[in-house]
Order: structure tokens, then C-alpha cells, then sequence
């Protein structure tokens, strides 16, 4: 009750964990083998869409000076209508979205960037060690964006990113 982000965080890391179930090799369809194909397509989206949104108020949580709502309702909103026309559109036209969602995440990305390092030069508590944690997140989630686009085959790291971020 006192510490929302921890609550935040928490759904963060459950997140990423259906994440990871539901990405790569699916395994959702392989545990679950009558699933509807396009339930399990549509909870694989949403997967996609919730974790950044979730970081964005852990952040806002963490340093609200640095990450105002100001700053972060249009990206909020912005990924809340994606997850919204993922959801309601076939997949078939999906794809336009995800590109369009993982453009935002890159501006997203560098909008965290400056304000981690505003809360360096504030010396606001445990800043710096957002800092690494964070450019290990970032580089984990470039890479799931190039493995997207089949510009690498190196799997999904995000998870191990949000794990370095703990430590």
C-alpha cells in the first residue's frame, strides 16, 4: 500500500513472464493445445504492449519530478491505442502497428534516458544503478526489435533485461 512501484514492478515481471510464454515457440499453444489461435495471437500482443506501458509508471512512481505525467500521457496513450487496435483488428493488419509501436518504444527509450540522467545529476536515490539497469533493458529490447524484423536470430533477451534491472 505505501510503495505502489513495488505492486508496479511485480506486474512488470508477470508481464514479461506470459512474454516469454507466449513468444518465440509459443508456448502457450503447446501447453494449451485447443487454445484458439487468435486468443493466443491476441494475449501475444497484448504481452508486447503492457510490459513498456507498465514501465513508464514504474518509472512516473520512482522519480515523479523527473517522469511527469506531462511527459508521459502521450506515450501512455499512444501505446494504450495500439494495444487497443491490436486487439480489435485481424492480424493481418497488425503489422504496421507493432512497427509503429516499436518506433515509440525507441523515442520512449531516449525520453528514460534523459530523465535517468536528470536523476543522476539530482542525486535522487538508487539513480545511478537505474541507470546501468536500464542500459541493459534498452539493449536486451533493441535486440527483440531487430530479432522482430529478422535482422538478427538471437531469441528474446527483454526478460534478462528486466532481471538485470533489479540488480
Amino acid at each position: 500500500r505505501r510503495e505502489p512501484s513495488t505492486l508496479v514492478f511485480a506486474m512488470i515481471c508477470l508481464s514479461m513472464s506470459v512474454r516469454t510464454l507466449v513468444g518465440g515457440q509459443l508456448l502457450l499453444f503447446h501447453w494449451f493445445p485447443d487454445l484458439n489461435w487468435l486468443i493466443g495471437i491476441k494475449i501475444a500482443f497484448l504481452s508486447t504492449v503492457i510490459p513498456p506501458l507498465l514501465f513508464f509508471i514504474f518509472l512516473h512512481l520512482l522519480y515523479p519530478i523527473e517522469f511527469t505525467k506531462k511527459i508521459l500521457y502521450p506515450l501512455e496513450g499512444t501505446i494504450l491505442l495500439i494495444g487497443l487496435l491490436l486487439l480489435i483488428l485481424p492480424p493481418l493488419y497488425c503489422s504496421p502497428f507493432f512497427i509503429a509501436f516499436e518506433l515509440l518504444l525507441l523515442l520512449g527509450a531516449l525520453i528514460i534516458m534523459y530523465g535517468i540522467i536528470h536523476t543522476i545529476k539530482q542525486k535522487r536515490e538508487g539513480s545511478l544503478a537505474m541507470l546501468f539497469g536500464f542500459i541493459i533493458l534498452m539493449g536486451t529490447g533493441v535486440n527483440d526489435i531487430f530479432n522482430d524484423f529478422k535482422l538478427l536470430n538471437t531469441g528474446y533477451f527483454a526478460p534478462y533485461g528486466i532481471f538485470a534491472l533489479l540488480f
